[in-house]
């Protein structure tokens, strides 16, 4: 009696399983005991289960062979983690302001493909895209909102934001 578990992953990868503890399920394994396997991407996986044993006939060794498939769904559901100096900055009228440096991490997206984008609201409420020039313009006296959006790649968000006083 063989028993195998293969895996085809969400890139069209097709493996046999390897249990959280190490053993392949490619036909070698105890199969007096359960096995836990770990998805490490997300994605849809099929998971497709083979069982073979050699049945007599008409004088003759033959095997049989059945094999079903289930689909599991992996969903990377963690937002980005956004990191920046969110105490109170502050700035004369008439100044250019630089926003702050941030860091980001994920836990699947790497960073360089993490999406950030940088918005300032004014004392007025006019919000601007300042994600490229990465500044903004003191031109109003009051309260400027900076925000950092980041997006992974399975488009969870996270932000993050800070004050400057213009006076």
């Amino acid at each position: 009696f063989v028993m195998t578990m293969e895996i085809t992953d969400s890139e069209g990868k097709t493996t046999y399983a390897v249990s959280q503890d190490g053993i392949a399920l490619d036909g070698t394994q105890d199969f007096n005991r359960s096995y836990t396997v770990i998805a490490s991407k997300y994605g849809t996986y099929i998971a497709t289960y083979s069982c073979q044993d050699q049945a007599y006939k008409g004088g003759v060794f033959s095997p049989n062979k059945q094999s079903t498939g289930i689909s599991a769904f992996v969903i990377d559901d963690i937002a980005p983690e956004i990191k920046v100096d969110t105490s109170k900055a502050s700035a004369s009228i008439g100044s250019t302001v630089s926003v702050r440096s941030y860091t980001v991490s994920d836990n699947i997206t790497p960073k360089d493909e993490i999406k950030v984008s940088v918005y300032v609201i004014s004392p007025t409420g006019v919000m601007s895209d300042i994600t490229s020039k990465k500044n903004f313009l003191a031109d109003v006296k009051g309260e400027y909102k900076v925000i950092y959006y980041a997006a992974d790649l399975a488009d969870n968000i996270a932000s993050v934001s800070y004050v400057v006083d213009v006076k």
